[in-house]
């Protein structure tokens, strides 16, 4: 009796030790996904000096060991790129999708060497620390199991793991999300020059989602947001800045403009307005308004008076 409590006293010990080891665990990594309002500004600026023109996809908080990082999830220039950083917008770690025919010789050999009948379902490349690894997954085509690979860029195996059936569906929905993310991500290649991007990120410090384009071989337009509003600026290849567009509400126009469209353009409903500020020139405001099956855009200075009126279309034809 007494040896029976005490092996259930052991028991109970080892289940709570388990317990509070699991838990301990979960509290030193852990990951949610935040907005881009809670990333710090050193790592947003950091993130579009690299990747100038990428379409984020998302942001996430993560704790590791205590140590506190920012994931800026992105598609960029077609591919489809992790950035890993600490708070002060030191990288930590790149993770880079890319095809398996692009993995290093060395790398294929050494798959091939685990076994001829993996057949990879997705490699990554990954900077971390000046080193760079391969992690790949695959499926052994003989008997349909999974196994998650690392290698190391010379095709050494540092890890292998077996992926259960659960990892492996949500690795093989993650995969189908990765495609259509990619899929989306129709907007051309935009290499922004440095004076534009010094240029930007000063103007704008706060700026987030940015994405780039050209209006024509000697402008470059920015698309973003900030403060909650969506922008856009535009500059000319010297850095040199041009316009800034801001999207507004109703609400947020002048009094003056206000009285103006409704003298004006009586029975019309505006559909946009933007704040158009342009070098030293004074401040204007575009309107778009509709009526019935018309469409009018009027520009107006902050005093009301109307600069130019124009019927954009007519929606039948």
């Amino acid at each position: 009796m007494r040896k029976f409590i005490s092996s259930y006293l052991f028991l109970l010990i080892f289940i709570v030790l388990s317990a509070i080891t699991v838990v301990s665990c979960e509290k030193e990594e852990q990951e949610r996904d935040i907005e881009a309002s809670e990333v710090p500004q050193t790592v947003l600026q950091a993130f579009n000096q690299a990747y100038a023109g990428a379409v984020v996809k998302g942001y996430a908080e993560e704790m590791e060991n205590g140590q506190k990082y920012y994931e800026v999830s992105c598609i960029f220039e077609g591919r489809k790129i992790d950035a890993l950083y600490r708070p002060d917008g030191t990288v930590e770690a790149i993770e880079e999708v890319i095809p398996a025919e692009q993995l290093p010789a060395a790398v294929k050999r050494g798959i091939a060497a685990e076994s001829a009948d993996f057949s990879v379902n997705l490699a990554e490349k990954i900077e971390k620390e000046g080193k760079v690894l391969y992690e790949v997954k695959v499926i052994n085509t003989r008997d349909q199991k999974r196994y998650e690979l690392l290698f190391s860029d010379m095709g050494k195996l540092v890890e292998k793991s077996e992926m259960k059936k659960r990892e492996s569906e949500e690795n093989e929905e993650e995969q189908g999300e990765e495609a259509e993310e990619m899929n989306e991500a129709t907007t051309p290649s935009i290499t922004v020059p440095e004076a534009v991007m010094a240029a930007f990120e000063a103007r704008f410090p706060a700026a987030e989602e940015v994405q780039w384009g050209k209006e024509s071989e000697s402008e470059f337009e920015a698309e973003f947001e900030m403060h909650e509003k969506v922008m856009s600026a535009n500059f000319d290849t010297s850095g040199l800045w041009l316009i800034t567009e801001t999207a507004l509400s109703e609400k947020e126009l002048p009094a003056g403009v206000l009285d103006a469209l409704k003298k004006e353009f009586s029975g019309y409903d505006i559909e946009k307005a933007e704040k158009l500020e342009e070098g030293d020139k004074p401040v204007l405001f575009e309107v778009n308004l509709e009526k019935g099956d018309k469409e009018m855009e009027a520009v107006l200075n902050e005093a009301g008076q109307v600069l130019k009126k124009e019927i954009n279309s007519e929606k039948d034809n």
